[in-house]
């Protein structure tokens, strides 16, 4: 079942990421929990290191939720989406 324009379904099937082979990239599957988890730990390396975003910018799609949390774990409040689409090469 397709769900989208890049011709693949909610599984992000449909596109093999570019050089050859068709080779699925690996993929994590979190719980909600484990995706919290991930974030506050993530967001938790940055603030250790000293950093403090000026802004945060999302790539759409899975980045806009890791980048929601962090901004919000940074109290970070300029935050920025960006959309990217591939539209391949001709064959």
């Amino acid at each position: 079942m397709s769900s989208g324009r890049d011709g693949g379904g909610r599984d992000g099937g449909g596109r093999d990421g570019g050089a050859g082979g068709g080779v699925e990239p690996a993929r994590e599957n979190l719980t909600y929990e484990q995706f919290g988890t991930a974030v506050r730990e993530l967001a938790q390396a940055v603030a250790d290191d000293g950093y403090v975003p000026d802004v945060i910018l999302s790539i759409a799609r899975g980045g806009v939720f890791v980048a929601g949390g962090l901004a919000y774990a940074l109290d970070c409040k300029n935050i920025h989406l960006v959309n990217v689409e591939y539209f391949g090469l001709a064959a």
